[in-house]
């Protein structure tokens, strides 16, 4: 666990990526896809995604609102985020090879996700 939490500040220290014309020095949320090769991460309320070996960042996420806790699919098909689109943190779904995102929860409270099932059939939050 060490080791993995090791690459991922490294990468982060010398992510060269531009967002929006600014240097992303304070990044939340990061997580590794299940094959390690990139980095999933929350900056300036959007997702964006780069390669662990370093390079551009590219924005998964243009909402409204702000995106936070990526988790990807252990199966890598899937990317499952909170969203505080409508006053709350509510759960959404979206594909990685792209296409629209879904909304998974309706409730007030808020919902923030926490993990997957290991067959990716499951999003716990």
């Amino acid at each position: 666990m060490n080791k993995i939490a090791s690459i991922i500040l490294l990468v982060l220290c010398g992510l060269s990526a531009k967002a929006q014309s600014t240097n992303p020095y304070f990044v939340q949320d990061p997580t590794l896809t299940p094959d390690a090769k990139e980095i999933i991460f929350s900056f300036e309320g959007d997702l964006w995604k780069v390669p662990t070996a370093g390079g551009q960042a590219f924005r998964l996420t243009g909402m409204e609102g702000i995106e936070s806790k990526p988790v990807v699919s252990p199966d890598r098909n899937w990317l499952a985020f909170s969203g505080e689109q409508f006053g709350n943190k509510d759960v959404f779904l979206m594909s990685l090879k792209g296409g629209e995102i879904q909304r998974l929860t309706y409730h007030e409270a808020d919902d923030e996700v926490d993990s997957w099932s290991w067959s990716s059939d499951l999003v716990y939050f």
